[in-house]
């Protein structure tokens, strides 16, 4: 009912923040020197709810508005550089969070936002994964994870970082650096994190897309081929650079790249999730 708004509108997020910020200042200068996470100052934002302080206080949160979140950050960052640049990365992604919750957005944030409220998750985003050195995960050209994109309990990867058995391409490894599949694979790992206890995950998997235009020129790849792979060009040519090239490894449509033939390219998409063979890739080619 009220409560819950209540609770939120009686808190001065600000005030708590510059509380901490006080405590914080006097170790800064110590972490840049020694170049050194701020950990004791995380403890502190979570013990303080500052990570959910901005969700909405429907959902759990503490109800502070965009234009206080963005004082909190200023707060801290005049008191300590470190707390405030790690703080903020946590802080824009949740945004984008509330802002899908506020527009109904499809898949909806709200499971997410009520984790965030109920247990101070930190989001965290990034394409590399050598600061993970000596955290307990398993680092290989990556952040490796199983199927359904869990690198520990309660931890998921997801974007430039993750390495994962794709089931699609029989558990091959993959880890792919491009906005589609971060996309993708951002809302499959919220979606496994939020899996109650004793109910089976669904893995992540999917037929990877990669596109990019270069002037008058439309490159699309689906799948995923390797140099020794089977390939054929099965439309258009290379010479008037129209054409589109298929892959099979094993027998398998494993792969098609084309250039600025965009519909044929799409086709050879669902029948790699379909796990058609090469050969009927080719049959269906020639009857085109």
């Amino acid at each position: 009912m009220t409560l819950t708004a209540s609770a939120a509108t009686t808190t001065d997020w600000i005030a708590k923040t510059k509380e901490l910020a006080a405590d914080f200042a006097t170790r800064a200068a110590e972490h840049d020197a020694d170049d050194t996470f701020v950990a004791e100052n995380y403890a502190k934002l979570r013990e303080a709810k500052l990570f959910s302080a901005p969700v909405p206080a429907e959902l759990g949160g503490g109800g502070a508005t965009f234009a206080q979140h963005c004082e909190m950050i200023r707060t801290l960052g005049r008191a300590c550089g470190s707390t405030a640049l790690a703080y903020s990365m946590h802080s824009h992604l949740l945004q984008a969070l509330i802002w899908r919750h506020r527009h109904a957005a499809v898949p909806p944030a709200e499971p997410l936002l009520r984790r965030i409220a109920k247990d101070e998750v930190v989001l965290v985003s990034t394409g590399g994964s050598d600061w993970l050195e000596g955290s307990g995960l398993t680092l290989d050209n990556g952040v490796v994870c199983d199927e359904t994109l869990l690198a520990a309990p309660g931890i998921v990867a997801a974007g430039d970082v993750a390495r994962w058995p794709n089931p699609m391409f029989d558990g091959e490894l993959m880890r792919l650096e491009h906005w589609t599949n971060a996309a993708e694979q951002g809302v499959a790992a919220a979606r496994r994190l939020l899996v109650p206890e004793g109910e089976t995950p669904v893995p992540y998997a999917p037929v990877p897309f990669v596109w990019s235009d270069q002037y008058d020129r439309k490159i699309q790849t689906v799948g995923h081929y390797r140099g020794d792979d089977d390939m054929e060009v099965v439309h258009g040519t290379l010479e008037e650079r129209r054409f589109v090239a298929v892959f099979g490894r094993n027998g398998r449509l494993v792969g098609a790249l084309g250039f600025s033939m965009p519909a044929k390219v799409m086709q050879y998409r669902k029948m790699i999730e379909e796990r058609a063979s090469f050969e009927d890739a080719l049959e269906r080619a020639r009857a085109s």
